[in-house]
């Protein structure tokens, strides 16, 4: 920390959709981090983060926690006279990737500056694909699913079902498909980067189409021109991060153009795969 403090009064919290009590480690670890970065004379700043709270009671646990942690930090009697709304929202800079997170956190912390944008990832790129050099490496259907309690459709994340699904679907059956998750490509690929690289678009590339519930793997696929399906998760934040994104001001707003669609199911989601597989002449 002091280190920190010669070098820079910026703070920087890291980006995700880790604000809340799905991951509540990470929560802990930024309510933590207030009082001394304030004290130290930081400003802090959110990259764009997923705000979601699955109990009310934690929510207001946690707000209670924030205002007393910037109190102290910024030796504030209250937050709210017109002096310290001032002074909180220079110093604390709150950045959301999805309308409805956005809304909440101005309820929330209306002493911070709360600011509504893209999901960072979107800097990433664009890219090509990275087709693997062999074909037979590649599959029909990529299906890129999570496998924690963020997703819904945890219960199907395995060869069978999938293979059930896609047989009862017209032109579904004999598809080629394989299921991956980020953690694949370091012994697919042989890396040992656990952040992105190249690896990561390659991963992807090794299906003509993918079904996705991950967030960045949609970003991704998007950056790569790669056609994708995408199925919520728990918190809906794929259908509301990417809303801000692709159909707001100047984001695209032709699902045609940009090769993806949601869908409500994992079956819908290979139905549609299987759809797309014909309409771009991926077969």
């Amino acid at each position: 920390m002091n280190k920190m403090a010669q070098t820079s009064n910026l703070a920087l919290w890291h980006a995700g959709g880790n604000w809340g009590d799905l991951w509540i480690d990470a929560q802990w670890a930024r309510i933590g981090s207030f009082q001394e970065l304030l004290q130290a004379g930081f400003t802090i700043v959110g990259m764009p983060q997923s705000l979601y709270y699955k109990e009310a009671a934690m929510e207001v646990k946690h707000t209670a926690m924030i205002q007393e942690a910037i109190r102290q930090g910024l030796k504030l009697t209250e937050l709210e006279s017109g002096e310290s709304r001032e002074v909180t929202r220079s110093r604390l800079i709150f950045t959301w990737r999805e309308k409805a997170s956005y809304e909440q956190g101005k309820r929330l912390y209306p002493f911070a500056t709360n600011k509504l944008v893209p999901d960072i990832a979107f800097q990433l790129g664009p890219f090509e694909p990275i087709r693997p050099t062999k074909y037979e490496d590649m599959v029909d259907i990529l299906v890129f699913l999570r496998d924690d309690y963020e997703s819904k459709v945890k219960s199907q994340r395995h060869n069978g079902a999938i293979k059930e699904l896609l047989n009862g679907i017209p032109g579904g059956k004999g598809l080629t498909f394989k299921i991956v998750d980020w953690k694949d490509r370091l012994t697919i690929f042989k890396t040992t980067n656990i952040l992105f690289d190249q690896t990561s678009v390659k991963l992807l590339s090794m299906g003509k189409v993918v079904i996705c519930d991950r967030l960045h793997a949609a970003i991704l696929a998007y950056l790569s021109g790669i056609p994708f399906v995408y199925v919520d998760q728990v918190s809906s934040k794929l259908t509301n991060a990417l809303s801000v994104a692709l159909s707001s001001g100047e984001g695209c707003k032709d699902e045609h153009a940009s090769m993806m669609t949601r869908a409500v199911s994992l079956q819908d989601a290979l139905k549609k795969a299987v759809e797309f597989l014909n309409k771009y002449n991926l077969l």
